[in-house]
């Protein structure tokens, strides 16, 4: 890849014609983008920017214009890239239909996607589809499809949504360029949400391969704590630990991008999840500045859910009161109560202790529909009924969440349910059911050095018998 820089760099260098050098630069900003070379992409797309402004090509400026937004978003500045994308919108209105156009409007429908938009992102994503198959190349219907199928998969018809997305997959995948790791990337999220982390490891692997062939350093970085994701909700920590202190180092070599802050939101977790409060304590101010500037709340919600469980269990629990207030904030913004259940799942111990009510309001703002958050939304409702002393409703759907996540191959939410279950078992009088359900998670916890799980069945067979 930096090879091409290097040609580019020097057919910039040869051309007399300023279009031509425009074009260059808008390649080269391209590339530097997915290399994380950021402060060049910048400065590369904005001298495009101005090259095609000043020769009146509208539309030219108008996709370099939706290209820059891309880095800004990769730079974790949110406010920036929308007003880009607000100029190439602006830019393409009463345009022709061309690939200019086309590319625009995938741009948006992602925007709108990540924020939650969905009906609106389909509706734009609709069009971008159609554009893009008259006009563009197979690599941008891929990203088209991507784009599409992820509003779908979110809003009006999932089924649809997800077979988009599998097609862009097959698409990038034959082409062998980039559109297949943005689509690897967004089919794993779904997948992992709807069928569990092990089928959505069989899908974002092959993409890290790919992108670590073609030197595609930030990009890969991205997809390395994409596939990280599954590998902590698997309970492979010491795997995910030396992925993520990776991730970390790359990112901040390169001037620090949103992929340093979903690394340590990742981190926190496995932190805690091994008992070491005080390290996962140490990420969360880095990590809360960094997600709190960059205002997107697909990066704020795990960073709120890391740092409460965190704070909480490292000894701050003013502070984790604080976090669990802010993260009720924005429980109900876009995509967030899709997916806020399994935000809570892991340290709704903590939450419930420090503030029951905002966990109750929490749980009914969640969404039922994806299989995963469906099983932990049960897990937290049975949280909730232990608190009221409901332990027949709670054993009842802990027992389901457990068969649930094991069915979805997700066997650390499996195991801490069938701890939480064994508290109202015991309670039950169910004192030989209970025990099993503590063996068995004692049985998966001490080979990964789970020690906030451990401490906890250690906690319950200490107490004495109701």
């Amino acid at each position: 890849m930096r090879s091409s820089l290097e040609l580019y760099t020097r057919a910039g260098e040869l051309t007399t014609d300023d279009v031509q050098r425009a074009e260059i630069l808008a390649e080269m900003a391209k590339h530097e983008a997915d290399m994380g070379m950021l402060e060049a992409s910048h400065s590369h797309s904005r001298a495009a920017e101005d090259i095609f402004a000043s020769h009146g090509l509208t539309a030219r400026r108008a996709e370099v214009l939706a290209q820059h937004s891309h880095t800004f978003w990769l730079e974790g500045d949110k406010p920036s890239g929308d007003e880009h994308l607000r100029l190439a919108m602006e830019a393409i209105d009463g345009l022709d239909d061309g690939p200019e156009v086309a590319h625009v409007l995938r741009q948006y429908t992602n925007k709108l996607f990540i924020e939650g938009n969905w009906e609106e992102a389909a509706e734009i994503g609709e069009r971008a589809l159609a554009v893009s198959r008259r006009f563009s190349s197979p690599s941008d219907v891929g990203r088209a499809l991507r784009a599409l199928g992820s509003a779908l998969t979110y809003g009006p018809d999932r089924e649809r949504g997800i077979e988009m997305l599998s097609e862009a997959y097959r698409i990038g995948m034959d082409l062998g360029d980039m559109s297949y790791a943005y689509a690897a990337n967004n089919l794993h999220a779904f997948l992992q949400v709807m069928e569990g982390p092990e089928t959505a490891l069989a899908v974002i692997e092959p993409a890290v391969e790919f992108l670590e062939l073609r030197g595609q350093k930030a990009s890969l970085d991205f997809t390395r704590s994409s596939r990280v994701e599954s590998l902590v909700w698997l309970g492979r920590w010491d795997e995910a630990e030396s992925e993520l202190r990776e991730v970390i180092d790359h990112d901040l070599a390169r001037g620090g991008t949103q992929i340093v802050t979903m690394a340590r939101n990742l981190l926190m977790p496995v932190f805690t999840y091994q008992g070491r409060y005080q390290e996962a304590y140490a990420l969360i101010e880095p990590t809360m500045e960094r997600s709190r500037e960059i205002r997107d709340p697909q990066v704020l919600l795990p960073s709120l859910s890391a740092a409460i469980h965190a704070a909480a269990r490292s000894g701050h629990p003013d502070e984790a009161r604080r976090l669990i207030t802010e993260l009720e904030g924005i429980a109900g913004v876009g995509s967030s109560p899709t997916v806020l259940a399994t935000m809570l799942l892991p340290g709704v111990d903590s939450i419930r202790e420090l503030d029951r009510p905002a966990l109750e309001r929490m749980a009914a703002l969640s969404e039922r529909r994806f299989a995963l958050c469906d099983r932990s939304l049960d897990a937290v409702l049975a949280a909730i009924d232990q608190s009221y002393g409901r332990h027949d409703v709670a054993s009842e759907r802990l027992s389901g969440a457990v068969l649930g996540f094991e069915k979805l191959s997700a066997p650390v939410f499996a195991h801490q349910c069938r701890i939480l279950e064994a508290r109202s078992r015991i309670d039950l009088g169910e004192e030989d059911t209970a025990a099993g359900l503590l063996r068995a998670a004692e049985a998966f916890f001490e080979p990964v050095g789970g020690r906030h799980f451990l401490d906890a069945i250690e906690t319950i067979r200490s107490e004495p018998a109701a």
